[in-house]
């Protein structure tokens, strides 16, 4: 029987409930809370959560907005403030993610994020300045080290960038976001060869990882050997052959080889498995007609 319940104990049953995704009885619990104690914060944080969860931003938003009226923590302001960064409102993300790290300055969650904003408004040195005590904390250490990369990358100081991401392969080694950062950013700076390296040294880590091979072949394709991307692809289509993109990859690689047969029936493969994709029946047109009037 609830009434034999504390507002505390519903808001632990409701907690317990929503961890196992029972989000109705989760949501009876936060609100037998709430009926016992009109202040219980926490159960309508937790009800905005779960708000968010069934995809009712709105129910979210006045959820977090009565439990910030009766006490300002942490948790709530960062659950307004990821929701408006996620919904690409950073003007509004802003206020509440940083109330939220003055609030606590050990969440680093907030604090990467209120880095992030800063980056986008191109205030770089206050981006570097929250993130440098972050680059020693053991969890936070991989997140700021990325983001402290984006950073530099965005002032396009792709040396700094690059140094940033190696430092954080020495301390982390098994981290397969800082070698992936790393194969991007050597690319980007025009380091190609250093950037086939990093993406081969992923691909041994995870072989079947498909973005990763559709991104290492285009490289190939672009700015090593053409006949390396085609390879790469032909090898990986024996086991993912499913994918219209990974067709449309190496029929442009065979268009830029010269080999317009082999082009053409490529593209007409990612047709088949993509009908609705206009690029592709552009081509298999041109093709068509060209191969026509050969």
């Amino acid at each position: 029987m609830t009434e034999q319940l504390s507002a505390r104990d519903c808001f632990d049953i409701g907690y317990s409930a929503f961890h196992k995704n029972n989000l109705e009885e989760a949501k009876r619990y936060f609100h037998e809370a709430i009926e016992k104690d009109p202040e219980a914060h926490e159960a309508m944080n937790q009800l905005g959560i779960v708000a968010l969860h069934e995809s009712n931003n709105d129910q979210a938003i006045e959820w977090w907005l009565k439990s910030l009226a009766i006490e300002e923590s942490a948790e709530t302001l960062s659950n307004l403030g990821f929701y408006y960064s996620q919904q690409e409102q950073l003007d509004k993300a802003k206020p509440y993610i940083k109330r939220a790290c003055q609030s606590d300055p050990s969440r680093m969650d907030a604090m990467i994020q209120w880095a992030y904003i800063e980056s986008t408004e191109g205030n770089f040195s206050k981006a570097e300045e929250l993130l440098q005590p972050l680059l020693s904390h053991e969890v936070a250490m991989e997140q700021a080290h990325l983001m402290l990369a984006q950073v530099k990358s965005e002032q396009k100081l792709f040396t700094q960038a690059i140094e940033v991401l190696e430092e954080l392969v020495e301390k982390d080694p098994e981290s397969d976001e800082a070698l992936l950062k790393l194969a991007k950013t050597h690319w980007t700076a025009g380091q190609h060869a250093a950037s086939a390296q990093y993406y081969r040294m992923l691909l041994k880590r995870l072989p079947l990882h498909i973005d990763i091979i559709k991104e290492y072949g285009t490289l190939l394709r672009d700015h090593i050997d053409t006949k390396k991307s085609i390879e790469l692809f032909q090898v990986n289509l024996t086991w993912a052959g499913n994918d219209w993109e990974l067709h449309f990859h190496l029929a442009l690689a065979l268009e830029k080889d010269n080999q317009p047969e082999l082009a053409r029936q490529s593209y007409m493969n990612a047709l088949e498995l993509n009908p609705t994709e206009n690029i592709l029946r552009q081509k298999v047109a041109w093709f068509n007609a060209k191969l026509a009037n050969k």
